[in-house]
């Protein structure tokens, strides 16, 4: 007798006992950080800013004309200006 009710006993104490979830911790975003320009590229670009309120030169290279991408033109990350030209040969 003692038995089966040392047995009902230890059932209900672990049927009422609190029930454990295990959940997963998110995985933490690691910021990276934004490339650094290239001074050269910077001073050209506060140039181009201080000369005139119509021209910009973007982060990415190109330049705008009242926010209109000129096209076949693009300074490189390092300063130098690159315009390409197309010339058609009849």
């Amino acid at each position: 007798m003692k038995k089966i009710t040392l047995f009902f006993i230890v059932l209900i104490f672990s049927a009422c006992a609190p029930q454990v979830t295990v959940t997963l911790a998110l995985p933490t975003e690691t910021l990276i950080p934004p490339p650094t320009l290239h001074p050269e590229f910077v001073a050209l670009q506060n140039l181009i800013a201080d000369s005139s309120q119509r021209f910009t030169l973007l982060p990415d290279g190109n330049i705008e004309d009242n926010g209109t991408v000129i096209p076949n033109l693009h300074v490189d990350q390092n300063g130098i200006i690159n315009i390409v030209l197309i010339m058609n040969m009849l």
